[in-house]
């Protein structure tokens, strides 16, 4: 058949689809095309007793095919799925594990999908903005998860409608979902970015923990780790003046006091630090922990011990997990044939049905392993469960960011900002002298900036306010972690109240 017919009948599918046509009803037709588009001797199989399978992915299952059915059978369900979700008009990501299983899934399927007159667009690190917005304007995005996650969190951090360019609202189709789950699921993607320090607080830190007793106001375990004691943490807050001890300022404050505590009694010039042309180096044998959690605290608490000049500190302004992640798409599916996690934990991590293709034998070697499969599950969901109260929280924050973004009439938000608890007081005088001092599209621009600018730190501030909770009360005290983080985010809320009323024009302090 050729290409230009393909793509006409495949169009006609299109229209079909967007008419209302399920999947069930075009996909024997979408079958016999993407069979004809594909080459005779690629690495794609195709057989068509398939078509089940591929319609059940594009409403969002997990199949979990086992050796019975190898990669290329897999890969070419995922081809017809993903063929099928792309007649819509919202998009579909292909996820992969990594970058190089993304790159051969889009060399082998994405010609196919071309032939048929889909857009297909392959993400890499080093996208400008421009070529970013052109990969996901595609109806096929493939990438891999660290790629989609980092994406997703700088979209978060966009100021303007024009720097948006993640499409509608996707289905996601991950290849080897159970690698990527069981890889992924105990570390956090991040977004970073460089803070200047307050170099007050972290010199008067230095002086302040060389009076302290190892014991009595903090100990040092494993790692090493720190932990201030109560008689610590008491004394650390009668002499910075905290008032309340359960705000985003106090927690910080004690994160950088165990920070200088590490400093003091953990780190040691000559073993594990060099000052070298008036900068802290690490030497081979240290034992101070490098990446974020040496640049985001430790290395100021350092220099700030050694008097030296102190450097910008790396902050946390954006964290997911593939939890989290995955689970944010409207419809989410994947293939897997690995025998990491069985499908009975997919289901209770994912939250969607696992169909499970595999043989009796397979089947009976995970059953005589299923005492191992239950503890590594309790752990997996003991992490999920932890962390799913800040990223409900940061995804409503993030959800008033999108309306602050987006916003044609950013008095609309103004007023809802004012029937927040203590807004009526300001809401009289919020705006009317502030138009006639200044033109109103800048006032509206410079409402919006301070506004984003709020929400952001708020954001910044309960990432650190949590990962310091969870330290206190991990593994041990969940329910004591659920008290406490409630009280933080409630302080939080009410400081970024109080900050965006104080920005609201015409307002009088705050």
């Amino acid at each position: 058949m050729r290409e230009e017919q393909l793509a006409r009948d495949a169009l006609d599918l299109r229209r079909r689809c967007i008419a209302g046509e399920a999947p069930a009803a075009l996909a024997p037709r979408a079958w016999h095309l993407v069979r004809e588009a594909a080459p005779n001797d690629g690495p794609l199989e195709f057989d068509e007793a398939d078509i089940d399978l591929a319609v059940a992915l594009t409403g969002g299952v997990v199949l979990h095919g086992g050796s019975r059915r190898g990669p290329e059978r897999m890969r070419s369900v995922r081809l017809l799925a993903t063929f099928l979700l792309a007649l819509g008009d919202q998009g579909v990501h292909v996820i992969a594990p990594g970058e190089s299983q993304a790159a051969q899934e889009a060399r082998i399927t994405g010609p196919v999908l071309r032939k048929l007159g889909m857009s297909v667009e392959v993400l890499a690190p080093d996208f400008q903005l421009s070529m970013r917005q052109k990969a996901y304007a595609a109806e096929v995005t493939f990438g891999s998860f660290d790629q989609f996650a980092h994406d997703q969190l700088r979209e978060n951090q966009r100021t303007t409608v024009d720097e948006s360019f993640r499409r509608g609202s996707p289905a996601a189709l991950v290849i080897e979902i159970n690698h990527l789950v069981a890889d992924k699921v105990a570390d956090a993607q991040v977004l970073t970015v460089l803070r200047e320090p307050d170099t007050r607080i972290l010199s008067g830190l230095s002086r302040f923990v060389e009076s302290l007793e190892r014991g009595e106001h903090f100990t040092v375990g494993p790692g090493p780790s720190v932990w201030l004691t109560p008689s610590g943490r008491d004394r650390l807050h009668h002499t910075f003046g905290t008032g309340d001890t359960c705000g985003y300022q106090a927690v910080n404050l004690e994160v950088r006091a165990q920070q200088a505590i590490h400093a003091e009694e953990c780190a040691r010039l000559g073993q594990d630090y060099d000052i070298v042309d008036g900068a802290v180096e690490l030497t081979a044998s240290t034992t101070v922990p490098e990446g974020l959690a040496y640049s985001g605290g430790l290395r100021q608490a350092i220099e700030a011990k050694e008097g030296l000049t102190i450097s910008r500190t790396e902050w946390v302004v954006g964290t997911t997990t593939v939890i989290e992640y995955l689970r944010g798409y409207r419809t989410l599916s994947g293939t897997t044939t690995a025998r990491v996690l069985t499908a009975q934990e997919l289901e209770e991590i994912l939250g969607i049905e696992v169909r499970d293709l595999r043989g009796d034998d397979e089947l009976g070697d995970q059953r005589s392993k299923q005492n191992a499969v239950e503890e590594r599950l309790l752990k997996v969901l003991n992490v999920y469960d932890w962390s799913r109260p800040g990223s409900q929280w940061r995804a409503a924050l993030n959800d008033y960011r999108e309306q602050v973004v987006a916003a044609n009439d950013i008095w609309t938000l103004v007023r809802d900002i004012t029937r927040w608890p203590g807004g009526e007081a300001r809401k009289e005088n919020a705006t009317a002298d502030a138009v006639v001092e200044v033109g109103e599209d800048e006032l509206k621009e410079g409402t919006r900036w301070s506004f984003l600018s709020a929400v952001d730190q708020a954001v910044m501030f309960s990432i650190a306010a949590e990962s310091a909770v969870r330290k206190r009360y991990w593994p041990a005290d969940h329910s004591g972690y659920l008290a406490a983080i409630e009280t933080v985010h409630s302080n939080i809320d009410q400081e970024l109240k109080a900050l965006l009323l104080g920005n609201l024009p015409g307002a009088k302090g705050g």
